[in-house]
């Protein structure tokens, strides 16, 4: 709840390869949409609009640990105002234990 709603979607695939060691592989899309912000005086110029990012992703993990890397790159940037657009990119990083 709030005024950004973010949703990832992830399509990839996990290959075996020795013992309990996967190199997982896919391509993520995070799509953000942000709503109009108000004050006192109305709407706030310099708010809203809709982002989509792309790009791939890769890790590896071993039994019940996962380490994950991903790079998005701007596809969509209708942005409300004068927000900054992304030139290049964003690098995400994730470790994950299962227990």
């Amino acid at each position: 709840a709030g005024d950004v709603l973010s949703v990832t979607l992830y399509a990839g695939n996990n290959f075996d390869l020795k013992d309990k060691l996967k190199l997982k592989a896919g391509v993520m899309i995070n799509n953000q949409v942000e709503q109009k912000q108000n004050n006192d005086d109305g709407d706030v110029r310099d708010s809203g609009g809709y982002t989509m990012l792309i790009g791939p992703q890769i890790g590896l993990a071993y039994d019940r640990v996962s380490l994950d890397v991903a790079f998005f790159a701007p596809a969509v940037q209708e942005l409300g105002g004068v927000h900054q657009e992304l030139d290049t990119g964003i690098c995400t990083g994730s470790l994950s234990i299962e227990f």
